[in-house]
């Protein structure tokens, strides 16, 4: 079901939020938003072409300490359900429904609109950022950045650390957009940039395509230094991949982030490519966010190994194992929209009496399990 093709327009405006059709792409709907005088709450991803519905139900994120993942933004949302009945719901109204939706993995209904929290604004919300590289294991400052700059990415490359550190700004005008592919020549040199890179990955010793892999990072971000963005921009290369990514609590970060240099200190010849950290703050009414619960700040580890050319590494699945048991170990739970090997009991753990009340929901709204698939009967009911 391809709702981007026709539910893709705005609904209503209201003085408080705007509702809009959920197949909008996250960067319609901020163009949108631009066009009103207003900004929204939630924490943008790297990625805007994903809808605005898709991103809600899979706790999509992107790296702001200040601000919970784009599910945090909601108002309320209307679904489909499995008899062909339509649903209202928010906060005030089936509030039980509304709270299970805010991540829903596609298993209550279809969603068809979203209302999102927005604010009258006659000034632009932009991000400035600075890009620090480094030598060296000792990474342990990054988890002291995020109240002092709380859009903060780390890439964790080989020996080397590239630090992006942004600060929030506001402009009177629309400010300079940081999507790369938005220009065809950009578009035709991330394609290059990819093509160079997988053969490097191919062909190199690891060791020394990691290397040239930090000192490019660095160099994409001194391109942006000085300038300011409409969001934080993103390097990740144009090659096939697979990742992994966990949200951990920032009190259990540390530990988990030095666990996995030592892994990859001691299996140098593992495929380990980068890890990446991100801070988002918590999603305070979701069931099954990632971010769901109490603590005001968690933190997005997640590990890449580039497969150039669809060429699988050696110990790649050793890698994401020993990444998924030390996320685990430290009270994590995956991104539900990237590859991960927990089933429902581990799920049953991690988000207790909340999974119950998930489970509960959606068998409510979908008795005969219509939305289900293979992969959410492993999650939700797999041992």
């Amino acid at each position: 079901m391809c709702l981007s093709t026709h539910l893709n327009f705005l609904v209503r405006v209201d003085d408080d939020s705007i509702t809009v059709c959920a197949g909008m792409s996250i960067q319609a709907v901020q163009q949108c938003l631009v066009s009103l005088h207003r900004s929204s709450f939630g924490s943008l991803p790297s990625v805007l072409t994903m809808t605005i519905g898709g991103s809600i139900s899979t706790g999509v994120h992107g790296s702001n300490a200040l601000e919970g993942p784009m599910s945090s933004s909601i108002k309320g949302m209307t679904l489909v359900l499995a008899d062909g009945s339509v649903l209202k719901c928010s906060l005030l109204e089936n509030s039980d429904v509304f709270c299970a939706a805010l991540c829903s993995l596609g298993a209550l209904g279809v969603v068809v609109e979203v209302s999102l929290w927005t604010q009258r604004s006659t000034l632009f919300a932009a991000v400035k950022e600075r890009v620090l590289y480094e030598t060296g294991q000792d990474r342990r400052k990054i988890l002291s950045l995020p109240p002092v700059h709380p859009v903060s990415k780390m890439y964790c490359v080989g020996d080397g650390t590239v630090l992006v550190v942004g600060e929030r700004v506001l402009l009177s005008c629309p400010p300079e957009s940081s999507q790369r592919q938005r220009s065809w020549a950009l578009l035709f040199f991330k394609r290059v940039e990819g093509w160079l890179f997988s053969w490097a990955f191919l062909l190199l010793r690891r060791s020394l395509a990691l290397k040239l892999l930090a000192l490019w990072y660095r160099w994409v971000y001194v391109q942006t230094r000085g300038k300011v963005l409409d969001q934080p921009s993103s390097p990740i290369l144009e090659i096939p991949q697979f990742t992994c990514e966990y949200a951990i609590r920032s009190s259990f970060a540390q530990g988990a982030l030095e666990q996995l240099q030592e892994l990859a200190r001691v299996n140098s010849s593992w495929p380990l490519h980068f890890l990446e950290v991100r801070f988002v703050a918590r999603d305070g009414e979701s069931l099954i966010s990632p971010t769901a619960g109490e603590d005001e700040l968690f933190v997005y580890i997640g590990v890449v190994t580039y497969t150039p050319f669809g060429v699988i590494p050696t110990n790649m699945k050793k890698l994401f194992g020993e990444f998924e048991r030390i996320c685990v170990a430290a009270g994590g739970r995956p991104h539900w929209a990237k590859e991960h090997g927990l089933k429902a009991l581990d799920f049953a753990a991690i988000y207790k009496e909340n999974w119950v009340r998930f489970l509960n929901v959606r068998k409510r709204l979908d008795p005969t399990g219509r939305f289900l698939n293979a992969h959410l009967n492993r999650i939700l009911f797999g041992g």
